[in-house]
C-alpha cells in the first residue's frame, strides 16, 4: 500500500469498499428472497475487481502517454479530462462488450466512486456510450424502486397478519397464537 501513489491509493480505497460490497451482496439476496424481493443477480466477483485494479495498474505503467486517449462526444480522439486516469481506465467500456455487460461490470465500483471523479469519468464517455450508460442507470433505479416497494409490501403483509392474531387458552390452560390467516 505505501508503494501506489496517491492515485493509485485511491483507486485502491474504491476497490476495497466495492469488495466489501459485493462480499455481502449474496447475503442480502438471501435475506431479501425471505421478504419476496428479487435478488440484484450481482455477476461481478471481489476476484474479478482486485484483477481490474492490477490491470489498470499495469496498464497506466506500460502507457506511453501521460494521459489516456478516449473518443469524445463529437468521435474525435482527444485526451482525458483531469481525474484519476487509473479509475477511468477500470471504468471505461471495452470493446468487446454490451453496454449492460459494461454497466454489470463497473457497477459495483461507480457506487463507491466519489462523485467529483465520477464526474470527470462520465465527461469523457462519447455521446452514445452517455446515452446508454443513462438508460441503464435508469433501469437499474426503476428495479431499486421495485424491489423497495416489493419489501414494503411483504412487510406490511408481515405486520397485518401479526396484528390479526391473538392469544387464546387451548384445553390445557396454556396459550397459542391463533391467526386469521
Amino acid at each position: 500500500m505505501n508503494s501506489l501513489s496517491p492515485e493509485e491509493r485511491e483507486v485502491y480505497e474504491i476497490i476495497q469498499k466495492a469488495k466489501r460490497d459485493l462480499q455481502h451482496q449474496p447475503i442480502a439476496d438471501f435475506l431479501g428472497s425471505g421478504f419476496g424481493i428479487s435478488p440484484k443477480g450481482t455477476t461481478q466477483t471481489p476476484q474479478d475487481l482486485d484483477l481490474e485494479f492490477q490491470n489498470a495498474i499495469r496498464d497506466s505503467n506500460n502507457s506511453t502517454s501521460s494521459q489516456p486517449l478516449v473518443n469524445n462526444y463529437n468521435g474525435s480522439v482527444a485526451p482525458t479530462k483531469p481525474g484519476n486516469r487509473i479509475l477511468q481506465r477500470i471504468l471505461n467500456k471495452r470493446s468487446n462488450e454490451t453496454h449492460e455487460q459494461w454497466y454489470a461490470r463497473i457497477d459495483p465500483v461507480i457506487s463507491r466512486t466519489p462523485g467529483e471523479e465520477y464526474r470527470a469519468w462520465k465527461a469523457t464517455l462519447s455521446s452514445a456510450d452517455n446515452k446508454a450508460y443513462d438508460v441503464l442507470v435508469r433501469k437499474e433505479n426503476e428495479q431499486k424502486r421495485q424491489r423497495m416497494q416489493e419489501a414494503d409490501a411483504a412487510l406490511w403483509d408481515m405486520i397485518k397478519r401479526d396484528l390479526s392474531c391473538r392469544w387464546v387458552p387451548d384445553a390445557n390452560d396454556n396459550y397459542v397464537k391463533v391467526c386469521n390467516d
